[in-house]
């Protein structure tokens, strides 16, 4: 099978493409920019091939890569935005999608899975769900996946999102929350913390990235047009939580200055995958709890501190 993967450098990308180099024959290409960082992937990559986005035409590297499927990672994420992200937000999650799926219906090219977020979506203080978009990336990622709807009913491209909630792991952002705490513990500093009751649902990487991997093997064979999946746990847990738990993996007692960073003006207090479809469609499940895959990525950070 021939894989084209965008976001192959980031986090959850790169840890695609490590899965799919080492557990299968599959011929990946990836779309990439010139100045991309690719340290995540770096023993990998001469054993795919990568396009650079910012010197070749999509429609021209969709002719010479022709995929049998798209697996769409790439995005632009502020949590909260100015004036100046506007153009590349834009760009990055509306545009450059688009253009995917217009050079997919050129060449005909069937199946595109995309990924969401759980951003799209909030629950009331009764935990009944409804959608308000978290900040303007939730709301570009709502917007593509309308034009995405109309590219899949009228060029018969089959699609399917990927709704993550809380990912975590190694190689993440170290400004995101688990490499923030676990970093301030390796070097035994304060940890500056809101109150910590945010409820959500933590997922650990190697459970998305056997997601992705099921849904290749569903969409080829799905009926309908399009499906949407959430990924997650089903379970949740606080904030106060992941600490209490890295303290057990540690066996430190953290420095933790509670309530010294404010709540955000639209904090999200409560999330839970829903993974009912996941589990009955994909024949998906998570494998990993909240202290097994903490405990990995604790190791992981420790190694190479």
């Amino acid at each position: 099978m021939r894989v084209l993967i965008t976001g192959a450098t980031g986090f959850i990308g790169s840890h695609l493409v490590e899965y799919i180099v080492n557990n299968t024959k599959n011929e990946i290409f990836i779309l990439k920019r010139s100045s991309s960082d690719i340290w995540r992937i770096k023993e990998y990559i001469n054993k795919l091939k990568a396009f650079d986005i910012d010197k070749e035409d999509i429609l021209d590297v969709i002719k010479k890569s022709k995929p049998d499927v798209i697996i769409h990672l790439a995005t632009y994420y502020k949590k909260k935005h100015d004036y100046n992200d506007l153009p590349i937000m834009i760009n990055s999650n509306i545009e450059f999608p688009m253009r995917l799926l217009e050079a997919m219906a050129s060449e005909n090219i069937k199946y595109f899975i995309n990924t969401g977020t759980f951003f799209e979506s909030v629950y009331s203080y009764s935990t009944q769900r409804f959608i308000r978009p978290f900040n303007l990336y939730a709301s570009t990622k709502l917007a593509f996946e309308e034009i995405m709807r109309f590219y899949l009913y009228t060029y018969d491209i089959k699609g399917i999102t990927l709704k993550l909630f809380s990912p975590y792991g190694c190689k993440e952002n170290p400004k995101k929350l688990i490499p923030y705490l676990i970093n301030k513990i390796l070097k035994d500093e304060e940890i500056e913390m809101t109150e910590g009751n945010q409820t959500l649902d933590f997922t650990y990487v190697k459970d998305i990235i056997d997601a992705y991997i099921k849904t290749i093997k569903y969409i080829f064979n799905m009926k309908e047009i399009y499906q949407t999946f959430e990924i997650g746990t089903g379970i949740t847990h606080t904030l106060r939580e992941i600490v209490s738990i890295l303290e057990k993996i540690s066996g430190k007692v953290l420095k933790v200055n509670w309530g010294k960073i404010p709540y955000a003006e639209n904090e999200i207090f409560y999330s839970k995958a829903d993974i009912m479809n996941a589990m009955n469609f994909l024949r998906w499940k998570p494998k990993y709890d909240l202290e097994k895959g903490l405990e990995e990525t604790f190791e992981w950070y420790k190694i190479r501190r």
